[in-house]
């Protein structure tokens, strides 16, 4: 009896150190479809979106699945704490940890809060030590079945360094569009069209990225900037950049319609910060300049003016708005710019902070694939402008567009074009608006596609009451 009673003990053991050894795996294989998943997800986009239905609302609803990823090891991490009861101190404390974190992460999958750099960091840890535990139970297993784990973490192991890893380089793709009237309602508009905007996905690249590149033209595969900043710093600036480009398309559509004053400047806003610069550590993204060395700043234009009499290696002092009303003042030893050298730099990318007279509410979707940028002004503007006209502008033509907007309305430059104008291509979209700049390479691009260069926002509406007026006499 007490043979019996020691192999089943044993028995048990081993079946629960399989079972949490092929949840830990299962984990990791859930990541390697996701990143696959986000690499590709742009091919069957056309196929499934309707026009009710954008397949930028399937991502959304897809992503909850991630949520899988860390179920699957607090399921193995509690399967093993109870089912083994001999273990080691180190090895429950191990379990403990990646129930803790695990759990910490899948709220956090839930809520959809994956902008904080601490977030990311836990998610590190708690996949390293998954890696570990996965090479724990397989190094404890028996001789055959080691022999068959050993190659199946290899297998997955070098998949997952393959699409997971980054590399130097980045990597451009198209994406797909998205409906401007879903994603903004304004108080008390009516839409009466279609105006899509377009995603691309800019991110650091994996060795996948390169393959892929090689097989399909519209991937864009480039050498990383060497002041590029850190991933989590570029998603805070994407984020704050469409937030401003929310307000400030909003307040250019309440303008035009006779509603709000629109835009009135502030000082300078600092956009981005070169890594490892004088303003590195220093300024944030989000904060205003508002004076150099006590002279007011209001617009680019007057702080360009001030740098002018700064000299390299001279210490200034910025006084910035920061978090919205704190005032503060900062010193930074200004140096030379690299390719003029009798200029002084701090390392920033500025654009001019505005006061938004927004004079209604305006209801935002936040989709998840729209994780930031500003180049989706240009078509928001088009949108609120036509909600807030009684009958509408677009007359049922099929609109679609990209361009920042600006505070005088004109539209400015975008990255992407190609791959914008590609992914336009495959939908229904009767014109593609985009700025003069980028109209060659987006007709390149699409020869089929209706490309039209613009300028600013009265170029378009002018385009599209010619083409009105074009279809009522013709129809």
């Amino acid at each position: 009896m007490a043979v019996g009673h020691v192999t089943t003990q044993h028995e048990e053991a081993i079946k629960a150190k399989s079972f949490a050894y092929y949840s830990y795996l299962s984990g990791f294989l859930i990541i390697v479809a996701a990143i696959l998943f986000v690499e590709y997800l742009w091919l069957p986009a056309p196929y499934i979106q309707t026009s009710s239905h954008y397949f930028i609302v399937w991502v959304d609803q897809l992503y909850y699945s991630l949520v899988l990823i860390p179920a699957c090891w607090i399921v193995a991490a509690v399967y093993q704490l109870y089912h083994a009861k001999q273990q080691k101190l180190f090895q429950n404390i191990r379990l403990l940890v990646i129930i803790t974190f695990a759990f910490i992460a899948l709220i956090c999958i839930a809520v959809q809060y994956y902008s904080n750099y601490l977030v990311w960091l836990l998610l590190l840890i708690v996949c390293a030590l998954v890696a570990i535990e996965l090479v724990v139970l397989t190094f404890s297993a028996a001789k055959r079945m080691k022999t068959r784990r050993l190659t199946q973490l290899g297998v997955t192991f070098a998949v997952f360094s393959i699409v997971a890893i980054p590399v130097p380089f980045n990597v451009i793709y198209p994406g797909f569009t998205i409906d401007m009237n879903s994603y903004a309602k304004i108080e008390g508009g009516t839409a009466s069209g279609t105006i899509d905007g377009v995603l691309v996905f800019d991110r650091p690249a994996v060795l996948l990225d390169y393959v892929t590149a090689r097989l399909l033209p519209a991937y864009e595969w480039y050498k990383r900037p060497a002041s590029e900043p850190p991933i989590t710093e570029q998603f805070a600036e994407v984020i704050e950049m469409k937030q401003t480009t929310d307000q400030l398309a909003a307040a250019i559509a309440l303008k035009y319609v006779g509603e709000g004053q629109g835009v009135t400047p502030l000082g300078v806003h600092v956009v981005a910060i070169e890594w490892n610069s004088p303003a590195d550590g220093v300024l944030r993204a989000g904060d205003i300049i508002v004076a150099i060395n006590d002279e007011p700043i209001m617009t680019i234009s007057d702080l360009f003016l001030q740098m002018q009499q700064i000299q390299p290696e001279q210490t200034i002092q910025l006084t910035v708005q920061r978090d919205g009303e704190q005032i503060e003042t900062v010193a930074i030893r200004a140096t030379a710019a690299s390719d003029e050298p009798a200029k002084a730099v701090i390392g920033i990318a500025i654009d001019t902070a505005y006061e938004y007279d927004v004079t209604k509410h305006v209801e935002y979707t936040d989709y998840i694939a729209h994780i930031g940028g500003p180049s989706h002004g240009a078509m928001l503007t088009l949108a609120l402008i036509d909600q807030l006209t009684s009958g509408g502008i677009i007359q049922q033509i099929k609109v679609a567009g990209t361009g920042t907007i600006e505070q005088d309305g004109s539209i400015g430059m975008v990255g992407g074009i190609r791959q914008k104008a590609y992914a336009v291509s495959r939908t229904n979209a009767e014109v593609f608006f985009v700025p003069l700049a980028g109209a060659e390479v987006a007709k390149k691009a699409a020869p089929q596609l209706q490309v039209v260069a613009v300028q600013t926002i009265d170029d378009i509406l002018q385009w599209l009451a010619q083409e009105a007026e074009h279809r009522g006499t013709t129809y």
